[in-house]
């Protein structure tokens, strides 16, 4: 077993090209690039629960989001925690 997975491998590094060299393009996450992708980052956070994370990398980023937009995040992570909770009555209001 263990040969056969050793002649993989070696199949693997013959066939296929580790050179991510192509992929290193200056400036791909810089201007309105770098703020989307940032954005995108802490929605996702502030999803996760991450409030905190989420806000210090908005005010490092210097992101601007609507005071009510963050609002539904929190309101979003109240429902789950008491859904974890198996309190169904926020998740009804």
């Amino acid at each position: 077993m263990h040969a056969t997975i050793s002649k993989l491998g070696k199949a693997i590094d013959k066939n296929f090209s580790a050179d991510i060299s192509a992929m290193n393009v200056d400036g791909a996450f810089s201007g309105q690039p770098c703020l989307e992708l940032n954005r995108v980052i802490c929605e996702h956070l502030f999803r996760q629960g991450k409030m905190e994370v989420g806000e210090t990398l908005m005010k490092e980023a210097e992101l601007e989001l609507d005071q009510s937009y963050l609002g539904q995040f929190t309101e979003l992570n109240l429902v789950l925690e008491a859904l974890r909770s198996r309190n169904v009555e926020p998740a009804l209001e």
